[in-house]
């Protein structure tokens, strides 16, 4: 399997909004596979541990604002910026991150003000156009791919 086909997904949406993702990143050329799929109440230390052993893939981060049963606020923005902080190999991975169509703005300005070009939003309004979607997901993982080999051959 080539390098970042494979995705790991961290706590997704409920069924309806996930189906519709897992159907553009498969289209895409990505494999999802049920073993790869870190369930929703999966706190962010457990999620950081689940990663930590993983390398080469792509990660489907969703924004999924909400509080959890602790009453704490959870959102792909905190925890990717965890991965980014503590596990830094996984910097050179491609994300991937679904939001709702309520958060997107905010979540867009979020990931502007990061200044990092390894996260790839999709908007919940862009469902609405599943193959445009699907080559976006193709290049940002290609552009990935691209950027490892030309660091592998310097």
């Amino acid at each position: 399997m080539a390098e970042f086909e494979r995705v790991t997904v961290v706590r997704p949406y409920a069924e309806k909004f996930r189906k519709q993702i897992f159907s553009i990143l498969e289209a895409a050329g990505l494999h999802i596979h049920s073993r790869d799929i870190i369930p929703s109440d999966t706190t962010d230390e457990q999620v950081l541990k689940l990663l930590a052993v993983r390398r080469d893939c792509t990660l489907l981060i969703p924004f999924h604002g909400h509080m959890n049963k602790n009453k704490n606020l959870v959102n792909g923005i905190t925890l990717y910026r965890s991965v980014y902080d503590h596990l830094p190999e996984m910097r050179g991975c491609p994300v991937v991150m679904p939001v709702d169509k309520f958060s997107a703005e905010v979540v867009e300005a979020l990931v502007k003000l990061m200044a990092v070009d390894t996260v790839m939003l999709i908007s919940e309004d862009e469902l609405t156009t599943p193959d445009e979607v699907s080559q976006r997901v193709r290049a940002h993982v290609e552009g990935f791919r691209l950027k490892r080999q030309s660091n592998s051959a310097s």
